[in-house]
């Protein structure tokens, strides 16, 4: 009996840049082979935050359209564009 290999749900991490906020430059691809299927978008958008929060701390502005974002599947540098960043520092 052969088993089948699970299906993995990747996800990318995307950013844009200040010279052109219309941008997705991949940043990084998550994808583990994990039975949970939110496994990847999870760490993706737990690091996007952490990005996000460190650019805003060492003198970026939520004015600037500048951050870091996820989305499902890997890299394609078309889809839509972002004007809307999470941050948050770990509290532990």
């Amino acid at each position: 009996m052969s088993v089948e290999p699970e299906t993995v749900e990747a996800a990318t991490l995307y950013r844009n840049s200040t010279l052109d906020a219309a941008l997705r430059i991949h940043w990084a691809t998550f994808d583990a082979s994990e039975p949970d299927a939110s496994y990847n978008i999870r760490n993706c958008q737990m690091a996007a935050r952490l990005l996000n929060a460190n650019y805003l701390e060492t003198g970026g502005s939520e004015d600037d359209g500048v951050g870091f974002w996820c989305e499902p599947g890997t890299f394609t540098p078309d889809g839509p564009q972002h004007s809307n960043f999470d941050a948050e520092y770990p509290t532990r």
